[in-house]
Order: structure tokens, then sequence, then C-alpha cells
């Protein structure tokens, strides 16, 4: 895995965030959260009545 530093400053915050990634990884983390949003978003019985409404 390899280790990566990101720093980002919002206002008079600094963020620091670490984070790994692997070499071997075949899908990006935006397309590995989509697929989990829209491999549950079919299951009804875990969505709250208000997203069903908006779905």
């Amino acid at each position: 895995m390899k280790t990566k530093t990101t720093e980002v400053q919002l206002g008079n915050t600094h963020f620091i965030i670490e984070y790994e990634t692997s070499e071997t990884a075949t899908e990006t983390a935006y397309d590995k959260v989509k697929n989990l949003i829209l491999s549950h978003s079919k299951d009804a019985e875990k969505l709250s009545v208000k997203t069903r409404l908006s779905a």
C-alpha cells in the first residue's frame, strides 16, 4: 500500500488527511462508493420513507 498525505486549510482550520492507496486497485474510490450506493438503492426495505418518496 502507498501512503499519501494532503493538507487543506479552510478558514482558520487546518486539515491533514492521510490515506492509503492500493497499487492493485481496479476501481477508484469514487466508483467504489457509487457502486455501493447503487447496489443498495434497489433494496426498498433499507431506505427511509423520505428517500423512497423522492426516488
